[in-house]
């Protein structure tokens, strides 16, 4: 089987992070938010939540990434995880359709 190369580093990586919460929109949610909570530590309490859950979810993630050593990603973990109940249903993604 075939090694990977890691090619990606931390400037990279950090890189990519900061695109994506700039390319979300991060910095309009917070009025809108303001605007429908009715006090700042409500507001505060819920970004705190909001940034637990994503930071369960992104070590999940990469749990589940380095306990299955292919690529793929989401893709190839859904298949690994759900081929029993799926085994003849193709996941579709955002990046094409995988499996099947």
């Amino acid at each position: 089987m075939a090694q990977l190369e890691r090619k990606l580093g931390l400037w990279a990586a950090v890189s990519i992070v900061i695109g994506s919460v700039i390319g979300s929109s991060i910095f309009m949610k917070p009025a809108t938010m303001a605007s429908q909570l009715s006090s700042p530590l409500l507001l505060l309490a819920v970004w705190v939540v909001a940034g637990v859950v994503s930071l369960f979810g992104s070590m999940i993630n990469a749990e589940v990434g380095t306990a299955i050593p292919e690529t793929g990603s989401t893709p190839v973990s859904l298949k690994g995880a759900l081929a029993t109940a799926v085994s003849d249903t193709p996941i579709a993604t955002l990046g094409g359709n995988y499996g099947g």
